[in-house]
């Protein structure tokens, strides 16, 4: 089970990228930000690297069918770093539109 949600969690980091991204200009530039801006290195080492791809590992590794507690303690705090990570990295690339312009 825990498998199927790591993939659902997945998914919802694609989707939420690629709603983004084609939302609007605000969207863009928000997502051009966290991939190619200053917060590039948090969304490769945190997202991707500590949230997707490491408990990637320690999945296939579990449906290997060697578990123990290590393996699902040290998969559980890299999904918590990861999505610290993502919530970080979203909350800091935010672009806003102003409200209110001179005319």
């Amino acid at each position: 089970m825990g498998g199927g949600l790591f993939f659902a969690y997945v998914l919802c980091i694609i989707l939420y990228v690629w709603g983004t991204y084609h939302s609007n200009e605000i969207g863009k530039a928000s997502i051009i930000m966290q991939a190619k801006g200053e917060l590039q290195r948090i969304s490769l080492i945190g997202v991707a690297g500590l949230g997707v791809g490491l408990p990637l590992v320690l999945t296939l590794i579990m449906w290997g069918g060697d578990t123990n507690a290590f393996w699902i303690f040290l998969r559980l705090a890299s999904v918590v770093a990861g999505d610290l990570a993502l919530r970080f990295v979203i909350m800091k690339s935010a672009v806003y539109k102003p409200l209110l312009t001179r005319q």
